[in-house]
């Protein structure tokens, strides 16, 4: 007569069965653990992205125009656009703003720019000069001009000298052509009598220097 093996206790065939299975779960997180590293290590080794300029163009001269008309131009000695088509201008910028006529109305000029393309807003660093034939001349040393909502503004000193007067004043909130100015802070304003007046039309019709970027 054949004699079957005798079988194992209960509890053995569930203590071997755990094992097996808190093995095969160790063996799983260790590789897991081994694929992140290798995956982190390969990461770091990386170079890292370039955020540099795409395109670089020395001596930039662009008309502009709206509905098939010219409406302005930009000088600049360097463009650099990035990848997500932003644009720097490090050695300078001069935008001329033309009427219906194509006569200047507006010169914008400044040290150094940078313009967000989405917002389509420009920084204007050193030197900024915002020079309107009616309405007068703004200087200041930062600018933020929004091209969508047709404004300029800053959050530091400015002069702001017009036909009648010259005013020295913080915070400048005004429209492109400066014919609505607002500021937080005034300083101080000088009024022009009428001998100041003659000698300052005789300045303020005075031609436009050429486009000689920033000086090195």
């Amino acid at each position: 007569m054949e004699h079957s093996e005798p079988k194992q206790p209960l509890n053995k065939q569930i203590m071997h069965r755990t094992s097996f299975y808190l093995v095969r779960a160790f063996l799983g997180l260790f590789l897991s653990f081994m694929l992140f590293a290798c995956t982190e290590r390969n990461r770091k080794k990386l170079p890292p992205a370039y955020e540099g300029p795409v395109m670089v163009v020395k001596n930039m001269d662009l008309l502009r125009s709206e509905n098939g008309r010219i409406v302005g131009r930009a000088r600049a000695k360097t463009e650099l656009t990035f990848a997500n088509n932003d644009k720097a201008y490090p050695d300078g910028i001069m935008i001329e703003e033309w009427d219906t006529l194509g006569n200047v109305k507006t010169i914008i000029s400044a040290d150094s720019a940078y313009l967000d393309q989405k917002k389509k807003l420009y920084h204007a660093v050193g030197d900024v000069r915002v020079d309107n034939k009616e309405q007068g001349l703004l200087e200041t040393e930062e600018l933020f001009w929004d091209r969508k909502k047709k404004r300029i503004y800053n959050g530091i000193l400015f002069t702001l000298t017009t036909k009648e007067s010259k005013l020295l004043a913080y915070e400048l909130d005004a429209s492109e052509d400066l014919s609505d100015a607002e500021y937080l802070d005034q300083i101080e304003k000088i009024d022009f009598d009428e001998e100041s007046l003659e000698e300052k039309d005789s300045t303020m019709e005075k031609p436009v220097p050429s486009f000689q970027g920033k000086q090195e």
